[in-house]
């Protein structure tokens, strides 16, 4: 069975005029308990959610410079605009004092048979720019990243339920599942958009509440843009 790991979109890490922010793997990270060591009884750990103070929040993150269309990913707005291969949804070119600062398109095939982790296809929309602690290794999360990807990828049986704050609910034709990890997995129409917040609570729900459809597949609301698919129809 494939769980949900104690991190979710910790990786990639990009550097930026001596900032940092995560890279593509804005995403969940799927990890099965028994990979590469059978018969295994390795339990999936989840931590819990760490809030940041005022004054934490303010050393550890900045808005980066405004949108200029462009960013520093390889995704442009026009880009953007144009992508018809599944809806993408975002929140707009800055939010919460935050700026967009880069739209990353991955796509790659794993291997045939391996584990979901190993493949990718989604575009991760990063705002607002982290600073490194001295204490640190060199590495730290962005305040927040959209990540967009076909639904079909992961399906819902496979998060953990110690993963979970609650049992998953709906908004429309939307389902949501909030995670312990300060990340909230959203199943709308043909994709999962996962929110991921570092370190600030309310930033999540007010995330959550301002998600829209931007691009040539999406149109409004995620919470109207359909039901997402039986994991049946994924096959």
């Amino acid at each position: 069975m494939w769980k949900l790991s104690n991190r979710i979109g910790r990786f990639g890490i990009v550097a930026l005029g001596g900032m940092l922010f995560a890279g593509a793997a804005g995403g969940v990270i799927l990890v099965r308990a028994d990979l590469g060591r059978p018969n295994s009884d390795r339990q999936t750990e989840v931590p819990a959610p760490l809030a940041y103070s005022t004054e934490e929040v303010a050393s550890r993150f900045q808005a980066g410079p405004k949108w200029d269309g462009r960013g520093k990913g390889n995704m442009t707005e026009a880009d953007v605009a144009a992508f018809s291969e599944f809806p993408l949804m975002w929140l707009g070119s800055s939010f919460g004092g935050y700026q967009l600062q880069a739209v990353i398109r991955t796509k790659y095939d794993g291997p045939k048979d391996g584990p979901p982790k190993f493949a990718g296809n989604s575009v991760t929309f990063i705002y607002g720019v982290c600073v490194p602690s001295p204490q640190s290794d060199g590495g730290c999360g962005v305040p927040l990243t959209i990540h967009v990807r076909p639904a079909c990828d992961i399906a819902r049986e496979d998060i953990a339920p110690e993963a979970m704050v609650q049992a998953p609910y709906r908004k429309g034709t939307a389902e949501i599942y909030e995670l312990r990890d300060l990340a909230t997995m959203i199943y709308t129409g043909d994709v999962l958009v996962t929110i991921n917040v570092e370190g600030q609570p309310d930033l999540r729900q007010a995330a959550v509440d301002a998600l829209s459809g931007v691009g040539g597949a999406a149109a409004g609301n995620y919470s109207t843009i359909g039901s997402a698919p039986a994991m049946k129809a994924c096959k």
